[in-house]
């Protein structure tokens, strides 16, 4: 699954951001009918200029934050 939107659907800009701050947002992923197992997340930022993906120092363009383990239902 996949959310793309801008900061806080559109409340706030990230165009000042120095990357020394925080945003607090909240995604909602919908997460069903995946099956039971280990599914990693990931985040990434896109240009407000040119909407392409800014890439991170290693050369990807997101970053894995952790892993979600779904149980069996």
């Amino acid at each position: 699954a996949q959310d793309d939107q801008l900061p806080q659907d559109g409340r706030i800009s990230a165009r000042g951001w120095s990357g020394s701050g925080r945003f607090r947002d909240i995604y909602t992923l919908a997460l069903k009918p995946l099956p039971a197992g280990t599914y990693s997340l990931f985040i990434g930022l896109y240009d407000p200029e040119t909407g392409a993906r800014v890439p991170l120092a290693d050369g990807s363009d997101s970053y894995h934050i952790g892993d979600l383990t779904l149980p069996q239902p």
